[in-house]
């Protein structure tokens, strides 16, 4: 192979490098000054948790758990009213947003405060819901902290309003938080790819908005 051949060989996934390290440090840039903890993010309406596994029964995975318990923090520290469980709930056995929506009201959040989308198929569509949907414009969002940068960053681009407080808890499993990790430095580049080439969302469901005016917080 010649010389010219050799330099286009390793020109290539250099370039893609630089282009997954470009959009990561983007959205962490948009993200860092829009991630808190519980006791210092702003107080908003509502708190949206995104969805993840879920085992046969019902029963949130430890990634899942740990962004539910970030949920019931702040409901119980009144930084917000209503908490809406986003995830998909199409297959057998993998109902996310009823799953944790029974999670959140078997440990005492009334079940008027908790709104399930059972469309959250990814974040794209969990974002884009939340505006064009539910007609929502200032959240807090909660998830695992290597994921809060691309959700944040969705917001921005699709003019919401959106604080993150994100988990570290479920790092104490090394090779799905590795794992995770790596797969949000490419989903990065997805996120551009989603702005410019998905529909959103613009039916209405007055839900979220109606449990707001009733929660009484």
């Amino acid at each position: 192979m010649s010389t010219t051949g050799v330099r286009v060989l390793w020109a290539v996934p250099l370039a893609a490098a630089a282009v997954v390290g470009a959009m990561a440090l983007l959205t962490r840039q948009v993200a860092a000054p829009r991630t808190h903890d519980v006791d210092d993010v702003p107080a908003t309406p509502v708190a949206i948790v995104l969805g993840a596994q879920v085992y046969s029964g019902g029963i949130p995975s430890g990634f899942l758990t740990a962004r539910l318990e970030i949920a019931l923090e702040l409901w119980r520290a009144r930084k917000a009213s209503v908490i809406l469980v986003s995830g998909a709930d199409g297959a057998e056995h993998h109902h996310e947003a009823r799953s944790m929506a029974r999670w959140l009201v078997e440990r005492g959040v009334p079940a008027a405060a908790v709104v399930e989308d059972p469309h959250g198929h990814d974040t794209f569509a969990t974002i884009s819901r939340a505006v064009g949907v539910y007609g929502l414009d200032r959240v807090i969002v909660v998830t695992q902290s290597y994921h809060l940068p691309r959700v944040l960053a969705t917001a921005r681009a699709l003019g919401l309003e959106a604080y993150g407080v994100g988990d570290e808890t479920a790092s104490r499993w090394p090779r799905p938080w590795r794992r995770g990790r790596i797969r949000e430095l490419f989903a990065n580049v997805k996120l551009f790819t989603e702005l410019i080439t998905r529909t959103r969302p613009d039916q209405a469901d007055p839900s979220v908005l109606a449990a707001i005016r009733d929660s009484g917080r």
